[in-house]
């Protein structure tokens, strides 16, 4: 699109999740006419229910896990699940995902993560300063805790590959776990606190402050379902929609796990899965905590929302259409209480969302290899919250035909 203005350029985001808000917003700020099309309301699918965790964290491969697999797949408690019958579909997948757990591979792809997760308060505070809404963010911390001394040792791998990435930890004896939140139970034998890390009290409400932001900033949205991407002879996208044939300049596509489909149909195959979480909502907990806890042996994150208390966790994999299997959403909940033996699960709700995963852990952001006014920014599994806002930047640079301020490669669609 070189030697057009933005003004000129109309551009479609497809998904009008986290990322796709992001996007859209930066695409304004770079002076594009915008338009974000999504069968659903804003933050409404995947976005809606996740844990919010922002910092603390790092991206990479679990060494060994594909030989690892029947043995967590058979423990009732361990956080892993899989649909046997779409074991066929997602081999190939496994196989991808352990080649990148050695070390130099882990080091490379940590790295790329946190070059996108830099600088996350800043960015959440400027735009939820322009919506009205700063109370949504707080930087209380993070806490992991371990009920097992060998669960603790099995660990030390993902715990120095984040201190390499400059994530502060202190370590932290039971007691001094529960002197910082006291609703945690003595199963906590040992702790880790992220001091610069923090939360969103309620995700979906992020989304939908940002979505009346764009709109008051000249974005449009539409409720349609999107059906095709297809390309007119000179080149330029037309989105086929529920409502019609909508052409534009450029197209965003940001529709999570759905991507796929759209990828292959513009030529470009991208391994992405749907790695199911759940979660279980307490709305009165009757109990008060301040830091989002991660119990390490099952992966149960307990956050405090300013709806309630929120339990997440569990990575189902799972062919995307699968039904829920909310039995999961029980299991997390089982797990919060026998954490927070104060807990109370009086009207709760459950809910299940299909993070898109590659098997890198790493988004795909960048021009389609094929067809250029296409841009990809989806596959951002469970950091959709973490890595939007600089998902958003990067795709207003690109669009906008300038050198983006970090090195794109580690995520480029043609990596796989």
């Amino acid at each position: 699109m070189a030697g057009t203005e933005p003004a000129d350029q109309r551009i479609i985001v497809v998904g009008a999740g986290i990322i796709g808000i992001c996007c859209a917003l930066a695409l304004r700020e770079n002076g594009f006419a915008v338009t974000v099309l999504d069968k659903d309301g804003p933050g409404e699918a995947t976005s809606f229910g996740a844990a919010g965790n922002l910092g603390g964290n790092a991206h990479f491969a679990i060494p060994g896990l594909i030989w690892k697999l029947p043995r967590m797949l058979l423990d009732p408690r361990h956080p892993l699940s899989l649909r046997w019958r779409d074991l066929p579909e997602l081999v190939a997948w496994f196989r991808r995902y352990s080649s990148y757990a050695p070390a130099e591979h882990a080091a490379r792809v940590s790295k790329a993560g946190a070059a996108l997760s830099a600088g996350i308060f800043e960015a959440y505070a400027t735009l939820l300063r322009d919506a009205g809404a700063p109370d949504l963010l707080t930087k209380h911390g993070r806490l992991f805790v371990w009920s097992t001394d060998a669960g603790w040792h099995k660990d030390q791998y993902g715990l120095a590959i984040r201190r390499q990435r400059g994530i502060h930890l202190d370590e932290m004896s039971g007691d001094q776990v529960r002197e910082m939140e006291p609703a945690l139970g003595p199963i906590v034998r040992r702790g880790v606190y992220a001091p610069d890390a923090g939360h969103i009290v309620n995700p979906h409400r992020l989304v939908t402050v940002l979505a009346a932001l764009l709109r008051a900033k000249g974005g449009e949205i539409r409720r349609e379902s999107v059906r095709t991407i297809e390309l007119a002879t000179d080149g330029h996208p037309i989105v086929v929609t529920s409502e019609g044939r909508r052409e534009a300049d450029q197209v965003v596509l940001a529709a999570g796990v759905w991507s796929r489909d759209f990828a292959a149909g513009l030529g470009t195959p991208i391994p992405l899965v749907a790695e199911r979480g759940y979660h279980a909502m307490m709305p009165e907990p009757g109990v008060a905590m301040k830091v989002s806890t991660l119990w390490e042996e099952r992966k149960i994150i307990v956050t405090p929302m300013e709806h309630g208390l929120r339990a997440s966790g569990i990575a189902e994999f799972a062919v995307r259409e699968a039904p829920p299997r909310y039995k999961l959403a029980e299991r997390v909940k089982r797990s919060a209480l026998a954490l927070i033996p104060g807990l109370r699960d009086v009207g709760s709700t459950r809910w299940m969302g299909r993070r898109p995963v590659t098997p890198d852990y790493l988004p795909v952001i960048g021009r389609a290899p094929r067809h250029p006014n296409v841009i990809f920014a989806f596959g951002h599994g469970h950091s959709g919250y973490n890595l939007g806002p600089a998902t958003g930047r990067l795709v207003g640079e690109i669009a906008a035909g300038r050198t983006p301020n970090i090195d794109i490669a580690p995520y480029r669609p043609d990596r796989f």
